[in-house]
């Protein structure tokens, strides 16, 4: 994969926005389609959304493709062999028969095929066409969001701005304006926090934004709903940058919507060639999961045994290798400030992760995330995924509003002052700081330890005052 001859403006090549990979181009797309690994991830998506229809239609348009092929040139060597004049070998075939044979493989070869072969590309172009403006977009957002995930889980530093680049903005204002805004946001955007707050988030657009991105970000916003985005933003200063945006609506006690919640997350370095995307986009599973993957998903979605088969039968010739996370440990209690806000190289493989074929919408990199008052720490909102998280022996808490944090997640460490006095001495100073500890999970039987990386980020107003906390588990 190369750069070269690459000019500014060429919307389908790889620097098309001034030094960043074009991730949604159709040039792009069809470097996915024709990647092995990356393909059979795709078909897996496809198929978990109960939309593989597609994609086993272009597959068994390729195998169509190749039979044609095969059968224009075995006919070709039929009638120069055997047939024609010319031919070296005599069949003693009738003279009547031989030129009805000829003349038939004539027609074929001029007329029949070739008309077989234009429907077929004209199909095939339809289905690429719809496959390049929904499915594959739905694919990248997937795979982004699953590796930022996996890099919240593990070492922030790998993305600028995840797990502190925050905002907080206002419905009940008119356009919905920017309010509280965290360092994080500052330092990702390059403004300042008097050119943010009172603004409506569209100000980071630009000419180069994908229309159908907003749109959809729009409707869900009107409709009071969670919903991610990739975009490409800009800054300050001009620059762009790819934007995973997660926007979340929050409600007080009675279900009157209060504030909208939004996280950015800078994925420009991360995928700044197509070589960068395609190591995100292909990363592989073991040999169980892609049976799962091929297998019972196909089951869930009703597709035929004869058919599922036949597609990982032809599919088997581009499996790959599996990628890994390699594990690490820390100490029950790990103060990281210097991680917070920082940028890093991505970690070129992640592990695989099945897909939940009744699952509809992402689960997002910030899934688990609590709104915290900033004088008492007390939970004002939070997301319904912290809940069972946050259970203890078995009993779901489902009234954590009012409560402050450290009471609640005191019930699951013993370290708990420990962890209030690292976090109050950082949040004092306004800084943002991640927290490493172990949460004991109870169950009827036993008692389980997990690791769980909190991170504590303060959003401000106009006046750089806090009046927020907002804490991510991952």
């Amino acid at each position: 994969i190369t750069t070269e001859g690459v000019t500014k403006g060429d919307n389908v090549s790889p620097t098309s926005f001034y030094g960043l990979a074009d991730i949604l181009s159709q040039k792009m797309f069809r470097l996915v389609l024709n990647d092995p690994k990356i393909s059979s991830r795709f078909l897996g998506f496809c198929r978990a959304q109960f939309c593989g229809e597609n994609m086993d239609f272009l597959i068994e348009v390729q195998h169509s493709e190749e039979l044609l092929a095969d059968a224009i040139d075995s006919l070709s060597n039929i009638q120069q062999k055997y047939l024609s004049a010319e031919s070296p070998l005599e069949l003693g075939l009738p003279s009547g028969i031989r030129k009805d044979f000829m003349t038939k493989i004539e027609n074929c070869k001029r007329l029949t095929l070739p008309a077989l072969t234009d429907d077929i590309t004209k199909s095939k172009a339809y289905i690429e066409t719809l496959l390049l403006t929904n499915s594959y977009p739905m694919f990248v957002k997937h795979q982004m969001t699953k590796n930022v995930r996996e890099a919240l889980a593990k070492s922030k530093n790998e993305y600028h701005g995840l797990g502190d680049c925050f905002c907080i903005t206002d419905p009940t204002q008119e356009d919905n304006p920017i309010v509280l805004a965290s360092d994080g946001f500052v330092h990702v955007t390059g403004y300042t926090r008097s050119d943010i707050i009172a603004r409506n988030c569209r100000f980071l657009q630009g000419k180069d934004t994908n229309r159908e991105n907003t749109q959809r970000l729009k409707f869900s916003i009107g409709s009071e709903q969670e919903s991610i985005e990739l975009l490409l933003n800009y800054k300050k200063n001009g620059q762009p940058f790819w934007n995973l945006v997660l926007v979340a609506p929050l409600f007080d006690e009675t279900g009157r919507l209060v504030f909208f919640f939004g996280a950015q997350v800078d994925c420009s370095d991360a995928i700044h060639t197509w070589a960068d995307l395609l190591q995100i986009l292909s990363a592989s599973g073991s040999e169980k999961e892609r049976s799962f993957k091929l297998g019972k998903e196909l089951a869930s979605s009703n597709v035929g045994v004869d058919k599922t088969t036949r597609s990982a039968w032809m599919w088997s010739r581009f499996r790959a290798g599996a990628g890994f996370f390699g594990s690490h440990r820390n100490k029950q209690i790990n103060i990281d400030l210097k991680a917070v806000g920082q940028q890093e190289r991505l970690v070129s493989e992640m592990q695989w992760k099945k897909f939940d074929a009744q699952v509809k919408i992402f689960y997002t990199s910030y899934s688990k995330y609590i709104i915290l008052s900033a004088d008492a720490l007390q939970i004002r909102f939070h997301s319904r995924a912290v809940v069972p998280m946050l259970s203890t022996n078995g009993q779901i808490d489902t009234k954590l509003v009012g409560k402050n944090i450290f009471k609640v997640l005191g019930k699951h460490t013993s370290s708990r002052n420990e962890l209030e006095r690292a976090v109050k001495e950082s949040l004092a100073r306004g800084a943002a700081v991640s927290t490493i500890f172990l949460m004991s999970r109870h169950s009827l039987l036993k008692v389980d330890k997990e690791q769980v990386i909190l991170h504590w980020t303060p959003v401000k107003d106009e006046n750089d005052i806090v009046l927020y906390i907002v804490l991510i588990l991952s």
